[in-house]
């Protein structure tokens, strides 16, 4: 869960690649950019600008996804070297406009987010939006939370944080997502 609430944030993904000696990079994204880092923190490189990201995924097949927008977010999947390789929508997602929340998370084959319902907006949903990748169907579930952010457990669960608001992210549900 983030700590910082601030419009700039950094979400690190650990890759961690064996070879003869172990080598860790990181990826981050400060809402406008994602970087690729050295496990010491110190940036290798800026891969791709792109304004408003809330979140990133790292997938060890070598993909990024990326929870990219607001109130009319898109999917992106780029390679580590910032390609963008595709790209999928759902005409009913959405965020509230502010800069902590939106959340992401990755479980072979899907793709997880959060979803809110936004003001002026009768016609989207809230929840949790499951984007499965090899098709990009989209299905919809936990319709009854209004989530800011979301995360895969090392247990393979789907941890959501919600609800939205002020106080928000006081409740944390689980979920078997497949």
């Amino acid at each position: 869960m983030r700590q910082n609430m601030t419009t700039f944030f950094i979400v690190i993904i650990f890759i961690i690649k064996f070879h003869a000696f172990s080598e860790i990079n990181f990826f981050a994204s400060d809402g406008n950019a994602i970087y690729k880092l050295m496990y010491n923190g110190q940036t290798l490189k800026k891969i791709i600008d792109l304004n408003d990201v809330r979140d990133i995924v790292y997938d060890p097949a070598g993909l990024i996804y990326a929870y990219h927008g607001t109130f009319d977010p898109v999917l992106r999947i780029l390679d580590t070297a910032g390609t963008s390789i595709d790209s999928i929508k759902h005409q009913e997602w959405s965020t509230a406009n502010n800069g902590s929340y939106g959340g992401i998370g990755f479980l072979d084959p899907f793709v997880f987010v959060s979803d809110m319902n936004t003001a002026g907006d009768s016609d989207t949903g809230n929840g949790v939006i499951r984007f499965k990748l090899v098709d990009k169907s989209v299905l919809r579930f936990a319709t009854d939370i209004e989530p800011i952010d979301l995360t895969i457990g090392k247990d393979k669960l789907l941890y959501v944080l919600s609800p939205g608001g002020s106080p928000g992210g006081r409740v944390v549900s689980i979920f078997d997502p497949i």
